[in-house]
């Protein structure tokens, strides 16, 4: 049998009942474990990206203090390692479902009909995406030190 995975995971919503809902889904989930960290607000999600280094973020697209685009836009641009971030909103609105995808996010799920099944589906898919660019960057690195170490001989 092999250990179940432990992952971090960051979930940015200012609706504590949802941020309550997500963590009762991932809580179920026979696959893999979590540890959780939560906020509201944009800048505190800014603060602790960078302390907690997170494999995942689940993004809420209405918070107090800045739309989930425009976070999504800051998060991808700091330096951190592979970081998936799958976007919910209560707005099920094609043009923001465009916006976040072109930003950077994994995947886009409406709150009004999310289910545990989809929600944890799509943080599966999200991890495994970032395994597999982790994979990408782990040869890649291997590829150019060969090539270098070939180039001075």
């Amino acid at each position: 049998m092999t250990a179940t995975q432990r992952y971090t995971l960051l979930i940015i919503d200012d609706a504590a009942a949802d941020r309550a809902f997500y963590r009762h889904c991932l809580d179920q989930d026979i696959q893999r474990h979590y540890n959780i960290i939560e906020t509201g607000r944009a800048e505190a999600a800014l603060s602790l990206w960078q302390q907690e280094q997170p494999d995942l973020v689940l993004l809420d697209y209405s918070l107090p203090d800045m739309d989930g685009v425009s976070l999504l836009k800051r998060l991808v641009a700091q330096p951190h390692g592979p970081c998936s971030i799958v976007m919910i909103t209560g707005q099920g609105n094609e043009a923001i479902a465009v916006q976040a995808l072109k930003a950077g996010a994994q995947d886009y799920l409406c709150k009004d009909s999310i289910t545990p099944e989809q929600l944890r589906h799509a943080i599966g898919q999200a991890l495994n995406h970032n395994q597999l660019l982790q994979k990408i960057q782990q040869a890649t690195a291997q590829l150019q030190a060969a090539e270098a170490a070939l180039r001075s001989d």
